[in-house]
């Protein structure tokens, strides 16, 4: 804040929203799909559809979260980089390995939450239904 002021808080907002948006279209996507799928639904298979469609979401959205870490960890005297600009030099110079910086701890820490995420959603919602 010091050296970047009150716009240095905002810096990769861009890439944020852009990550944000991969995920929960990608999340509830695969939610809307599994309730076509499949007939039996029990806690198990809503926190498999949950964990599943979560993990999905984050291994298609690492590429953003990569060029977001990036344009967050850029010194407060440059001008911040647009998501896409970052995303094609990671692609350019470290290849897809670049993109899948990060991504192992990504899963194990988010994972089980996205399972319990929409298992719970989905006991509370048919508590209030019934």
């Amino acid at each position: 804040m010091r050296s970047g002021g009150l716009t240095s808080l905002y810096r990769g907002w861009e890439a944020y929203a852009v990550r944000q948006f991969v995920w929960n279209g990608v999340f509830f996507g695969c939610i809307a799909l599994s309730r076509e799928v499949i007939v039996q639904q029990s806690a198990a298979t809503n926190f498999v559809v949950g964990l599943l469609s979560g993990s999905l979401g984050t291994c298609l959205n690492n590429p953003m979260d990569v060029a977001k870490t990036r344009i967050q960890a850029q010194a407060c005297a440059t001008r911040p980089r647009f998501v896409l600009a970052v995303m094609v030099e990671i692609l350019k110079t470290e290849g897809l390995r670049g993109w899948s910086r990060g991504l192992l701890p990504r899963l194990y820490r988010s994972a089980p939450g996205h399972g319990l995420l929409y298992m719970s959603f989905e006991f509370v919602s048919s508590k209030l239904r019934a």
